[in-house]
Formats: structure tokens, sequence, C-alpha cells
């Protein structure tokens, strides 16, 4: 036991000591409390849902962005993820119904069948991009129903170390939400409990015990009929399939498919400021400036967005509307002060202008936060160069 809780602790350590490295703080993840928000909120609905963006990246950048500007203060990663902690307890507290609700109906997602994708959704690529998973390979909706069944016919038996785990991942996915990926690690588990089920009512078989044959059958078949319930693929989860494989055909340089695929999904989800940004992006890839411009407007009528303004000032820039171009990168800075890339365009603008004072205290407010920025260093020179001598 001894050797078995010093195994495990490594991991975490590793962890702990990497975080410290980077940020001075005794954190797992700074993600911790953002995601227990996301997971515990009036507006959950027990799977992943992107209120604070849709990446990783997006989420912690727009967590720390709103919290600092609820508490009127600058936040460490740790102070940030302590906030939507409290946030969500404060949820929970304030309405432990709702979250009864939602706790109950998250535990019971954990049993559908049915893909709860997040990432990338499978069901989606079988149809439209891998025809080889059209194969008849065995899927959750056999192995699921049969698993559930072994899983009660084995609770006599002294070992109920596999039963522990499958409750331990269903109850901590109750937590926050439930989706495919995350459920992945109990899919072995589900196999042994089906497995036995097959070998017990093989057994039976051959000891011709009808009636319990039939009963365990009709048992089965009503399990299956309740893991397969919700079928069918959300307008929400086509259309982030659509956005993902816009995105992926961008990357490729193929603008025209991205477009196509973006157009579906913005058809599916007209009111998504994220689809509408991408599509900016890949217009203005394919420079044609005026669609990309009229997407990046579009896009900031749905929901204001730092990089959907800078993309803005960078294409008024581009025309040589260098006043338009400064509010621009203004109102992305007023959304997000961290934002490096706008404080660094705006000290060159200035530059330009020969507005030394200015173009000076934007390019410090880069240095104060990447201190080695090779690019910032660079301008700093120059503007210091170009100052006049009292």
């Amino acid at each position: 036991m001894i050797i078995f809780i010093l195994s495990f602790l490594i991991f975490p350590g590793l962890v702990l000591i990497r975080n410290y490295k980077v940020s001075r703080e005794v954190i797992f993840t700074a993600h911790s409390g953002v995601n227990f928000y996301l997971a515990n909120n009036p507006e959950a609905k027990g799977s992943f849902k992107g209120l604070l963006g849709r990446s990783s990246k997006e989420i912690l950048e727009n967590g720390r962005l709103l919290a600092e500007r609820r508490l009127g203060r600058p936040l460490t990663l740790g102070q940030v993820s302590h906030f939507w902690q409290k946030e969500a307890m404060e949820f929970i507290k304030r309405n432990p119904l709702s979250f009864l609700s939602l706790l109950f109906k998250k535990f019971f997602l954990f049993y559908q069948a049915g893909e709860i994708p997040d990432v990338e959704n499978y069901s989606l690529s079988r149809r439209y991009l891998l025809p080889f998973l059209k194969l008849p390979f065995l899927s959750l909706r056999l192995i699921l129903p049969l698993a559930i069944f072994g899983f009660f016919l084995t609770l006599k038996k002294k070992n109920l170390l596999l039963h522990l785990f499958w409750l331990s991942q269903n109850l901590s996915l109750s937590l926050f939400w439930v989706n495919t990926r995350y459920r992945l690690l109990t899919v072995p588990i589900f196999i042994i409990f089906a497995s036995f089920f097959l070998i017990w009512l093989t057994e039976k078989i051959r000891q011709r015990k009808y009636k319990i044959i039939f009963l365990s059958l009709a048992l089965t078949l009503l399990l299956a009929v309740l893991v397969n319930l919700r079928k069918g693929e959300k307008r929400e989860s086509l259309a982030n399939f659509h956005y993902n494989l816009g995105i992926a055909y961008s990357r490729e340089k193929e603008y025209n498919k991205a477009i196509e695929q973006l157009n579906r999904a913005s058809v599916l989800q007209p009111n998504a400021a994220a689809i509408s940004f991408a599509l900016g992006t890949v217009y203005f890839q394919k420079k044609d400036i005026a669609s990309a411009e009229e997407c990046f407007k579009k896009a900031l009528k749905i929901y204001p967005d730092a990089k959907t303004y800078y993309n803005l000032g960078f294409i008024h820039e581009q025309e040589g509307k260098i006043s338009l171009a400064e509010q621009e990168y203004r109102k992305a800075i007023a959304l997000n002060p961290y934002f490096l890339s706008a404080h660094y365009k705006l000290a060159q603008l200035y530059l330009e202008q020969d507005k030394l004072e200015l173009a000076l205290e934007e390019i410090e407010k880069v240095l104060q936060q990447s201190p080695q920025n090779k690019e910032a260093n660079e301008l700093k020179r120059k503007i210091i160069v170009n100052f006049p001598i009292s």
C-alpha cells in the first residue's frame, strides 16, 4: 500500500512542481475552478457548454478577465480558479434543488449509449469523413446494457474493486460534465461486465433455465431501450462538426472548402460569434478583405471580443485608415488589457506618427508581461533612438 501511494503521488507531484515553477503558486490546474463553474451554473445542461469560450486557452483567458472585472484588481491564475469555484458554490447554495436535479441528470447521462461529443464528433466523422468506421464494430449501444446487467449480477462477489471504479468515474463526471472522451476510461470496465453477463447467460442456456433466460433477455432489452433513448444529432453538435472541419480546411489553405463548411455551421447556429469570426479569418486569408470585414462586424454585433476588434484594426491599418485602426486596437485592449499584440500594434502606429511617449508607454506594457519578447525589445530600442534629446 505504501509503494502504491508513493507511486500514485509521483504524477500529481510533478504537476505541482511544474505549476509552481511557472506561476509561483501551489495549484494542480488553473482550470479546476473554471471547469467546476462551467459544470454548475444556472445555464448548465450536463454536457460541456462554452460559456467562456471554445478552447482551453479562451476559457482561461476570458475567465481571468471576467473575474478581474468583477473584483476590480489583477488576479493570479490560482485566484481566478478560486473565484470561479466560489461562484459555483454560491450557485449550489442558492439553488440546491437545481443542483441536485443537474447532478441526477449527469449521473444518468453517463449511461447514454450515443456519443456525447466535446472536441471530436466520432458519429459525424463516421457519416461524413471516415467510411471505415461504418464497419460493424461493437458499440456502447450493445455493450452498455449488457454491462449494466453484469454489474448487478456480480454485486454478490466479494471483490467489488471494479464496481467501485465504475461508480467513482460516474460520480466524478457528475460533479463536472459527461462526454465521450471523459467516459472512455470506463469503457474497458463496461466490456468486462458485459463479457461476464454473456458467460453467465451461456451457463444458464446450458442448464436450460428458460425462465431465467427469458427474464434476463427481457431486462436486457429494456436496458437497451433506456440507454438508446436519445438519438440523432443536436444542431449544436452538427454546427461544431462543420466549424471544426472548416478550421481544418483553412489550415490546409483550402479556403473555398473552409468557407463552405463554416457557412453550413452558420446556418445551424446563426448567432455564434465564433463562426462569424472564423469566416472573417478565412476570407482575410483568401484576400477577400471586404467579406472579412463584414464577418468581423457581424461577430461583434453578436458578442464583443478583443480578437475581433484587433482583426478589424489590422484590416483598417492595411487600408491606411490609421485613426480607425487605433480605435479598434484600443477597444481590444479595453476588453483584454493583457492583449500583447494589440499593445504592440499601437506602439508601432504611434511610432509611425512620431508619438514617441505613447509608443514607449504601449511597448512597456508588452515588456511588463513578456520581458524577453524580441520584437518588443527591438521596437523599444527604435523608439528610444528616435526620442529627441532634451
